[in-house]
């Protein structure tokens, strides 16, 4: 009777509680140790889609929420929009505006050296930007063919301002100037049509898209109409 009470409080004299706990707890040690290594790649992962990512400038902050009301023919992510969506989306505009004023430094430039205005594949590249700009925010509204779209059109666009790197010793040659104003563009217009590529895949964007729901936009027929067509 007297020996049963102290098996609680001197656990290493007992024989029934004395043995069950250093057992117990020599297997948690090896279950735990595992944790912390499993548990930092999971983090390093999600880092580039949270963590590493700072948020926008208070003043690019107000930019990102341009064209948020507009339609994309689908349904919209049920997340908020996470940071580098926003990144992606403000970038990608950057890169639109810096191109479409390329293209009217191009304008001038050429213009005033043949004395007439010759550039008509500027207003073609004006065009483009313009485009690239409004499929932007129908990416950062949720659609994931502006997603497909504006990774293609900025990849296209960032390989073509690194070809015309090439040429600007010509550009230099010619337009004296301009030349270096250009070039300061094409370096700019790589750099922001990259970062926005860059950032569309990350996987807090992933997530973002993948939250919106897998139904048919407006405009499409109800499930089962096809199978009733003709009745």
């Amino acid at each position: 009777m007297t020996q049963n009470p102290q098996g609680p409080y001197q656990p290493g004299q007992g024989q029934g509680g004395g043995h069950q706990p250093p057992p117990y707890g020599q297997q948690q040690p090896p279950y735990g140790q595992p944790q912390p290594p499993y548990g930092q790649p999971q983090q390093h992962k999600q880092q580039p889609g949270g963590a590493k990512i700072p948020d926008p400038p208070a003043f690019a902050q107000k930019l990102s929420g341009i064209g948020a009301n507009w339609g994309t023919g689908g349904a919209r992510p049920t997340m908020p929009t996470p940071k580098s969506v926003k990144w992606a989306f403000l970038l990608a505009a950057t890169g639109a505006v810096i191109t479409i004023a390329y293209y009217l430094i191009q304008m001038i430039a050429w213009a005033g050296y043949y004395g007439m205005f010759t550039d008509g594949f500027g207003i073609v590249g004006i065009l483009l930007s313009a485009g690239v700009f409004v499929i932007a925010v129908m990416m950062r509204n949720g659609a994931e063919w502006a997603r497909i779209t504006l990774a293609v059109l900025t990849g296209l666009g960032a390989l073509l301002a690194l070809i015309a790197l090439f040429s600007v010793g010509l550009v230099f040659t010619i337009l004296g100037g301009f030349g270096v104003l250009m070039l300061i563009f094409m370096l700019a217009e790589i750099a922001a049509f990259g970062g926005s590529l860059f950032f569309l895949f990350q996987s807090d964007a992933n997530a973002y898209f993948k939250s919106a729901s897998p139904g048919p936009g407006p405009g499409y027929p109800p499930p089962g109409g096809p199978q009733h067509f003709g009745s």
